[in-house]
């Protein structure tokens, strides 16, 4: 594999900045900004407004830009002719806005209700809305986003698994987030990398008790998450 030309798809909530950082120690990287699909708010004026807010000034700032959303497809399309000289590109980027073709993809799957579990506590924790806000209502208002993962590798943004499991097939590696240890040791020998200690990062420090109330909410919003991960078993990359 000596070109190093690598796109990491980042479901989040999925172990995915642990992994792009130690692969950022041996590879020019960029990691795409933004969430992977354009947010709502609860009400004007709220966290979640100032959050998204925040970040699109920061991202003008940074970068000298300026996006309506703070959505990484819409950076993505404005930064693309200057992405191309990076060896290793990531981030919340839906599989469908991928213009490159090629590049090695891989990308990192997660049971959905722990995904769900830990996404819900970590926008906790950033303070997008609070422990008054009832999970219902945050799926229903699509400040959490039901079914992420089919969604992501959806034609449309859509949950459709049909057309997820056709667009997750053409990825080069598909696995699960209990394999990254043997993903990142797959990757530096694919790509004749430096090995160096795997840090997990950005882990979640709320854990927030889900009752099962709340629990029966999150299953019934990522049931089509629960049928599609299960489909994609068959697909995880068998590193033995």
């Amino acid at each position: 594999m000596k070109n190093k030309k690598i796109f990491f798809f980042h479901v989040p909530k999925c172990a995915g900045l642990s992994l792009f950082f130690a692969l950022s120690n041996s590879l020019n990287s960029f990691r795409i900004p933004g969430r992977c699909y354009i947010t709502k708010s609860i009400e004007k004026n709220s966290n979640f407004d100032f959050f998204i807010s925040k970040k699109i000034n920061t991202t003008n700032i940074s970068l000298g830009i300026k996006p309506n959303h703070y959505f990484s497809g819409e950076i993505y399309n404005i930064l693309f002719q200057k992405l191309g000289n990076f060896e290793l590109l990531s981030g919340h980027l839906p599989s469908r806005a991928l213009k490159e073709s090629q590049r090695y993809t891989f990308t990192i799957l997660r049971d959905p209700i722990d995904r769900a579990i830990s996404n819900y506590r970590f926008d906790l924790q950033r303070g997008l809305y609070s422990i008054n806000d009832k999970i219902k209502d945050l799926y229903s208002k699509e400040i959490l986003q039901p079914n992420l993962m089919t969604c992501f590798f959806s034609d449309d943004g859509k949950p459709k698994i049909k057309s997820a499991i056709k667009n997750i097939k053409k990825l080069n590696l598909i696995t699960n987030v209990k394999e990254i240890d043997s993903l990142y040791t797959y990757l530096t020998n694919l790509f004749d990398l430096k090995h160096t200690d795997l840090i997990h990062r950005n882990k979640t420090q709320i854990q927030t008790e889900i009752n099962n109330e709340e629990l029966e909410h999150i299953k019934k919003f990522n049931k089509v998450d629960e049928e599609f991960y299960k489909e994609c078993k068959p697909f995880f990359h068998n590193f033995k």
